[in-house]
């Protein structure tokens, strides 16, 4: 049984996620693929969910934070830069790129 309050089993756990997402997550028009099949194959590129897009930022930063490879870095600046655009495309409004926030969520603020 791994011994989950170990840094060192939770540190090799975040470093093996991060590598299965590793060369795929990226879509290169924008945002993050969110479909994956086990074997890493994107089985949905077209489909993006506010949160998970919001979850990947967040993994990344935690891990440039932690780990301080340039590459999480950049992927924050990718996500962040998709936020208004592939992150949640059927919540855009138009004829502007900011995002309609459903109510259950709690407004961002965008710089």
């Amino acid at each position: 049984m791994p011994d989950f309050r170990s840094p060192e089993f939770l540190l090799g756990h975040i470093r093996h996620t991060l590598a299965f997402y590793d060369g795929r997550c990226l879509d290169p028009s924008g945002g993050f693929f969110h479909f994956f099949k086990d074997d890493g194959t994107v089985y949905d590129r077209r489909t993006r969910h506010l949160v998970s897009s919001a979850r990947f930022v967040f993994n990344h930063a935690m891990a440039w934070r932690r780990f301080g490879s340039p590459g999480y870095q950049e992927r924050v600046r990718h996500g962040l830069g998709s936020t208004g655009t592939r992150a949640a495309p059927r919540c855009r409004t138009a004829p502007t790129t900011a995002m309609a926030w459903p109510s259950c969520c709690w407004p961002m603020r965008m710089r």
